[in-house]
């Protein structure tokens, strides 16, 4: 918040506003003020008016202009404090930040405790990049305000860019013990502890049941992930039983970082029986972000049956807001051609981006099992609702919903329903 510097003053016109309001009716336009107000208190009103529509400004999308009036003011006045901290944080807001910089230390070379300008200036350092700066600003300005709840917030979002995290969570427990209520404090302490939750665990039941007389397909997968510093890896079981018969698979994933921007993602497998799985399977996408929120990804996968399959796919996704639209396209080529197969899907994230709802639509060929070792391609059609929810900073649960028209060989069609539930633990 900005203060006024000359508090003394800015009551004195108050109590004179008050006591024309109760002495007769407000001056109009272009009347000169009354005897009693003194050149001082008439300096004070216009001073805090320029203050007040710099604001309102500011903060109604309106920075350049808020900006003109501040410089404007400032050389007719280019002692007023207040006005040049304000023009300091607009700068800021606006990504300038040497001019900003500039501002708010021309401030504090006069007044280095300026309750507003310190703050502002570990702000535009901590958003320039210079970490090691606004630690420093923070620390030693908490060295005479031990108790400040704003510094103490400042430097642990310092120490936390620093990767300090038992720093920053120190600096957070004293905030809170000295103001329960500040929702920054906990929130960035909460952010901190929900980052040092690298393990997450992860079960998941598939149903799949028929419209014809045929035996319900039951799948489980059982999952253990580790966030690391080069992105996620994964290892995961998966159970299947499928017309009496019961098959095993073992995979283990992984999505590194190549560069900002860059990443990749890798799969490989095996099932010790091949029953229902095959028996191995390996896959590879890379993904690279574009300008305008754009996303495209490009990979491979074979999936080693007895008749080997592989399978050549392809995605661009696009971010609107809180919306995510999608689309992948596969590509199967096989002794008689290339058979063609697509998904379409969106997703609406909620909250922090943890929570959202998809839904797909999927068309062509894929993979079906026949008999055991034996794969043949069949028309599909499949749509599938998908949800995630967290529940506080542990658990998350998942769910799915799902409805395929499948080709058989004999010409019939086979209308499939999914149903699936998740559950996640983040340790």
């Amino acid at each position: 918040m900005i203060r006024a510097s000359r508090a003394a003053p800015a009551r004195a016109a108050l109590v004179l506003a008050i006591a024309l309001l109760a002495a007769g009716p407000v001056l109009a336009a272009g009347e000169a003020p009354p005897a009693t107000a003194t050149a001082a208190e008439a300096a004070e009103a216009a001073e805090g008016d320029v203050l007040s529509r710099a604001r309102a400004l500011a903060t109604s999308d309106q920075r350049p202009e808020a900006i003109a009036l501040l410089r404007a003011h400032l050389e007719a006045h280019p002692e007023d404090s207040d006005a040049r901290v304000l023009l300091g944080i607009v700068l800021s807001w606006q990504g300038d930040y040497p001019a900003a910089r500039k501002e708010l230390e021309q401030v504090l070379d006069g007044r280095p405790d300026h309750g507003d300008a310190l703050p502002a200036l570990i702000r535009v350092e901590l958003w320039s990049g210079n970490a090691l700066r606004a630690e420093e600003l923070a620390r030693n300005a908490l060295l005479g305000h031990p108790d400040d709840t704003t510094l103490l917030v400042l430097h642990a979002q310092a120490q936390r860019t620093l990767r300090r995290d038992s720093d920053a969570l120190a600096d957070l427990e004293r905030a809170l013990r000295i103001d329960p209520g500040d929702t920054l404090a906990r929130d960035l302490r909460d952010a901190i502890l929900d980052s040092r939750r690298l393990w997450t665990a992860r079960l998941y039941y598939t149903l799949d049941l028929f419209d014809k007389q045929r035996e319900p397909w039951n799948e489980v997968s059982v999952s253990l992930k580790r966030d690391t510093q080069y992105g996620p890896v994964l290892v995961k079981y998966w159970h299947a039983v499928r017309f009496d018969t019961h098959s095993d698979q073992f995979e283990i994933e992984a999505y590194p970082r190549i560069r900002p921007g860059t990443y990749l993602f890798l799969q490989a497998g095996f099932s010790p029986d091949a029953g229902l799985y095959p028996t191995y399977r390996a896959a590879g996408d890379v993904y690279q972000a574009l300008p305008w929120s754009f996303e495209i990804s490009a990979g491979y996968r074979r999936l080693g049956f007895d008749d080997p399959v592989d399978i050549y796919t392809g995605a661009l996704a696009k971010y609107l807001g809180d919306w995510l639209l999608w689309s992948r396209l596969y590509l199967t080529p096989d002794e008689i051609g290339t058979s063609v197969s697509f998904q379409v899907g969106f997703r609406r994230y909620f909250g922090e981006g943890v929570d959202w709802v998809g839904l797909r639509y999927g068309h062509g060929t894929g993979p079906e099992l026949i008999t055991l070792g034996e794969v043949e391609l069949l028309d599909s059609d499949t749509v599938l609702f998908e949800a995630v929810k967290t529940l506080g900073p542990h658990w998350e649960v998942g769910v799915e919903a799902g409805y395929a028209r499948d080709e058989q060989l004999s010409g019939d069609l086979l209308s499939r329903f999914t149903l699936g539930l998740g559950l996640s633990y983040r340790f």
